[in-house]
Formats: structure tokens, C-alpha cells, sequence
């Protein structure tokens, strides 16, 4: 009779990852370490072979996440007559900058001041 011979994998058993719930964590701004402890597996599971896309993926899609609800918030408070949260978002997104207008007689000039740079 011969027996066959049947190869013994190495290594750890797989482990099934939620990458919803690495999603959840990343749109709250854990840190990929943070994600790791809270889901029960070490960082370089995440970081190894197959996993190592998925966990870029779904740490992509919570910060994105989290940027779209920071940005609404934004959006809400400016909407609600925040001044400095207008000024921010003016800036942003309509390239508007703090500007001193200086007249003169013959022309006006504006200087833009940014920390401690003045451009005319």
C-alpha cells in the first residue's frame, strides 16, 4: 500500500478581515495601527499579500468618508452666517485672499499679506 504524501501548509490559519469595519475606523481618523488592534489582527496582516489592497481601499474610502462629513460641517456653519468658517471656504474654494487696499491719487494697489510675506 502506498500512502501519499500530503504537503502541511505553514504558517497561520487565514484570518477573516471586515473591511467594512476598517472602512468605519479610517472615516473616524484611526491610525492604520489603531485599526489593526481594534479589528484583532496585527498590522502586517493588513500590510501582506492580498490584504494589503483591500486595506488600502477601504483606508482610501474613510478618509474620504471623513473629509465629505468635515466638509459638510464646514458647509452647514458658513450657511449659518460663521464668519471665519466663510472666510475659510472663500479662500478655498474661491481663491479669495486677505488683501489692504492702498490708494493713492493716480492708481489703487492691494497688497495681499500672507504670515509675513506682502505681495504687491
Amino acid at each position: 500500500m502506498t500512502e501519499a504524501l500530503v504537503p502541511v501548509k505553514k504558517g497561520r490559519k487565514p484570518v477573516k478581515i471586515d473591511w467594512a469595519q476598517v472602512e468605519e475606523y479610517a472615516s473616524k481618523l484611526y491610525t492604520r495601527k489603531q485599526i489593526a488592534i481594534a479589528i484583532g489582527v496585527s498590522l502586517s496582516v493588513l500590510e501582506h499579500g492580498d490584504n494589503l489592497v483591500m486595506f488600502r481601499e477601504s483606508l482610501d474610502k474613510g478618509l474620504e468618508r471623513c473629509a465629505t462629513a468635515i466638509h459638510a460641517k464646514q458647509y452647514a456653519l458658513a450657511m449659518a452666517g460663521n464668519v471665519k468658517m466663510l472666510e475659510i471656504l472663500g479662500k478655498e474654494f474661491l481663491g479669495q485672499r486677505d488683501g489692504i487696499d492702498i490708494r493713492s491719487r493716480n492708481e489703487t494697489v492691494i497688497v495681499h499679506i500672507e504670515g509675513d510675506d506682502c505681495f504687491v
